[in-house]
């Protein structure tokens, strides 16, 4: 499973500190970059419950987490984003 969580914090980083942190894109590259994760979170809500792709959830759960702590993070503690998501109450 740290596996799994490895991969999902490195594919967020990687497509959130590309897209850039303000809403105005500076580039055609910050552009792409942000309808890729849009696209990325969309494909991930459709098949949520499939159980061909049981890491969408896992996916999921790291953009949302990653997003809530967006704006109170400053860019150097990106890397200190944590791996292991709380327990699930469900």
């Amino acid at each position: 499973m740290e596996s799994a969580n490895k991969a999902a914090k490195t594919i967020i980083l990687f497509l959130t500190q590309r897209s850039g942190k303000n809403k105005a894109t500076k580039n055609s590259n910050e552009a792409e970059y942000r309808a890729i994760f849009d696209n990325l979170i969309e494909d991930l809500l459709v098949v949520l419950y499939w159980p061909e792709w049981p890491a969408a959830g896992l996916l999921l759960s790291m953009a949302s987490k990653f997003m809530v702590c967006w704006e109170s993070l400053p860019p150097a503690l990106f890397s200190d984003f944590p791996l292991r998501l709380p327990p699930s109450t469900t």
